[in-house]
């Protein structure tokens, strides 16, 4: 069975610049091309799962999206020389302020719900979920690892209000990393 890492993006892998679809807007965060090499040396699997409501709301399309996803995980692979390698990208494209009805619905893929992470462990049934974390900005990532049963999550503090009660808060992705690694 694999521990997976599940891992928000704007805030957690690159800057978030509000609705960033432009690969000319890529920006990594500090240390995450370290802490994520970290992670696949010992052998987690790496999976984004992100909302992007910019999509409903018409501010870019699925395919600008499709391509800055490409774009990040070149860049991610090129800076670790091939170590880092996204297993899969997983992403909502529903918003409740949608002008259209069919992206404005209640969805199981937004966050909190847990859709995203439930599709990851139909696409990679050997997931070992009691070794499973997720990495996020928001209390939706949070309550997100809570409602797919994973063994917990971390919160990079800084853009949104703190959770409650996540298993760990910090302010970088390293010291996430570090803490994840401790338990696995």
């Amino acid at each position: 069975m694999t521990p997976t890492l599940f891992l928000d993006r704007d805030g957690v892998l690159n800057v978030d610049h509000s609705y960033v679809f432009k690969i000319e807007d890529l920006e990594l965060m500090p240390g995450v091309v370290g802490a994520l090499s970290l992670a696949v040396d010992a052998d987690m699997r790496l999976v984004v799962v992100t909302n992007q409501g910019g999509i409903a709301l018409d501010y870019y399309t699925e395919e600008q999206m499709q391509a800055f996803h490409g774009a990040l995980a070149d860049r991610l692979r090129t800076d670790t020389g091939g170590a880092v390698d996204i297993a899969a990208f997983y992403f909502c494209p529903h918003h409740p302020r949608s002008n259209h009805a069919e992206l404005a619905q209640d969805c199981r893929c937004r966050k909190p719900a847990p859709g995203m992470i439930e599709q990851a462990l139909e696409d990679f049934p050997d997931t070992d979920l009691s070794r499973s974390w997720l990495i996020g900005d928001k209390r939706s990532d949070i309550n997100c690892a809570r409602n797919a049963g994973l063994a917990g999550s971390v919160q990079i503090l800084g853009n949104y209000e703190a959770h409650p009660s996540p298993d760990f808060s910090c302010q970088t992705v390293t010291q996430a990393v570090g803490f994840i690694l401790k338990r696995l």
